[in-house]
């Protein structure tokens, strides 16, 4: 490695910054974070599907339902033709039965139930919704599940 005298390095900027050298400037696009307030208040930045699906589990692991709802309610609106919604609207759905959202819960159940036919998430939904129901006091509805 070759050391120069301060002078010499001093020297050598110098020259470089007062067009002894090709100056180039990059012009970047601004950065633009698109985000979403929930019905409580929250802001959730949005960034792509599973990090938003990550976020709501993390909220559903902490038994903070409110916050998963929506947190998963905002994932499955961006992101309406994502091949893992039945997941999302099973949790979400979870969440809200947990957290006495009757029917904000069944119309995910209905959801999971109608776009994931013959998965685990849509066999599991259709109890869950005829649970919804009743707790939504719609016990011939749910009767008919």
């Amino acid at each position: 490695m070759v050391r120069f005298p301060p002078v010499v390095c001093a020297l050598l900027l110098a020259a470089t910054a007062c067009g002894g050298g090709q100056q180039q400037v990059t012009h970047l696009d601004p950065i633009v974070i698109k985000h979403r307030t929930t019905p409580t208040g929250r802001r959730v930045y949005v960034r792509d599907f599973d990090l938003l699906y990550d976020e709501g589990m993390g909220h559903y692991g902490d038994k903070r339902w409110l916050a998963a709802a929506e947190v998963l309610e905002i994932a499955i609106a961006e992101y309406p033709n994502h091949v893992n919604l039945g997941p999302a609207y099973y949790h979400a759905g979870l969440s809200r039965l947990i957290g006495q959202g009757h029917d904000q819960a069944a119309a995910h159940f209905r959801e999971a139930i109608r776009r994931y036919h013959g998965s685990r998430d849509a066999r599991d939904s259709l109890f869950l919704l005829a649970e919804a129901l009743t707790g939504a006091g719609k016990h011939a509805e749910a009767a008919a599940v």
